[in-house]
């Protein structure tokens, strides 16, 4: 708050005014939320497999329960603004290949799409679950119980870095758990976080191809020409696959740097489909420059 002093003294009028303008900073804000709702179940177990007391309006508490439990989501049934959750359900036995006794399957996925007012991302986690053993029926539904809740919690976890503070992403890119730290990249790359550009660039050598991928998809989406010579180093001259794929990337992400690097290609790979792909990115960029 910025007082104004007049001779050393502070006006009682200028208090006021700067009171009014400059509310209390230590009040804590109220977090953006993601609207979640109506949620769709759709049991796929077949009747021999169903468990008692598992209905489709059961699963859906569970969720809703846990939905409830962030800052970050709210539960709603009618709004432009609606996320509608739809989750597959399926409970079903596998026979070892080794023989035995048949084991306990839980698949559960759950999708929840866009409104068509907002421009977001697809919020979408799944888990499939084979027990050692086949417990009691009742120890049957509280595991399956977690795994639905399990599902639910990634979606709060992807709803919160959709609509929270940019730090929460970016934090988030450091994650050792694989399925959420690609929700992380691809919400920096629908939020066009510049500030996950840094984090992105070190993902790009991750050890899981799929983190990997994404990166690129990530620092495409976000435009930031920062990205073009890490991306250039990230692909090795001999990795035919990966820099078929960096090629896109860096002639969607233009500049000189990109000019350079597609020439190179274009007149040094001794691969020629590589050689012909670089070629016609150039031709998409100086297409794109004409316009």
């Amino acid at each position: 708050m910025t007082l104004r002093w007049t001779r050393g003294v502070l006006t009682a009028a200028a208090a006021v005014a700067s009171l009014v303008a400059c509310p209390d900073r230590t009040e804590k804000r109220q977090p953006r939320k993601l609207t979640i709702g109506p949620i769709e179940i759709l049991d796929r177990t077949a009747d021999k497999h169903k468990l008692d007391g598992v209905t489709p309006a059961v699963v859906a508490r569970w969720i809703q329960r846990r939905l409830r439990r962030s800052p970050y989501v709210e539960v709603a049934h009618h709004g432009d603004e609606v996320y509608e959750l739809t989750v597959e359900l399926g409970v079903s036995e596998r026979q070892p290949a080794a023989g035995g006794a048949a084991k306990p399957v839980f698949l559960v996925a759950a999708r929840a799409r866009v409104p068509a007012k907002l421009e977001g991302n697809v919020l979408q986690a799944s888990a499939l679950r084979t027990l050692d053993s086949r417990p009691d029926a009742a120890a049957l539904r509280r595991r399956l119980r977690r795994t639905v809740e399990g599902v639910a919690d990634d979606l709060v976890f992807q709803a919160k870095l959709s609509v929270g503070p940019p730090q929460l992403v970016i934090a988030a890119l450091r994650r050792k758990d694989v399925p959420r730290l690609i929700a992380a990249v691809e919400i920096a790359g629908v939020r066009k976080l510049r500030g996950a550009v840094p984090r992105l660039v070190s993902l790009l050598g991750h050890s899981d191809a799929r983190v990997a991928d994404r990166c690129i998809g990530a620092l495409v989406a976000i435009g930031d020409r920062r990205a073009v010579r890490p991306l250039a180093r990230a692909a090795a001259f001999d990795d035919t696959e990966r820099l078929a794929k960096v090629i896109d990337a860096i002639a969607a992400l233009g500049g000189k740097e990109a000019v350079r690097f597609l020439e190179f290609v274009a007149t040094g790979h001794p691969d020629a489909d590589l050689r012909n792909m670089a070629r016609e990115a150039l031709a998409r960029m100086g297409r794109k420059r004409g316009k």
